[in-house]
């Protein structure tokens, strides 16, 4: 699963909330990692980790959607959903 959306819309939280209710086994690593902030050619390397490794699940996010759509795209046409979050309403 791709989840697209502005900085700040909320997309590091949906995800960790989802984490937080699920029994999976995950590992969970974000952009203040400098190291994988920017992975060139993401597309091609999520494409072979599932090709590869058989019933994993992933989820990738990013606020630059012309540019994370770009390298993800073409790689993995038939085997993404895409998540689009435009606004972010905050639990009191």
């Amino acid at each position: 699963m791709i989840v697209y959306g502005p900085r700040r819309v909320g997309k590091t939280s949906l995800l960790r909330n989802f984490l937080d209710n699920t029994k999976e086994k995950y590992r969970l690593d974000t952009g203040r990692n400098v190291f994988i902030q920017e992975i060139s050619n993401i597309g091609r390397a999520l494409k072979i980790i599932v090709d590869q490794i058989p019933n994993i699940k992933g989820i990738a996010t990013g606020s630059s959607a012309f540019k994370l759509s770009q390298n993800i795209g073409k790689p993995l046409t038939s085997k993404k959903r895409t998540l689009k979050l435009f606004l972010y309403l905050k639990k009191n």
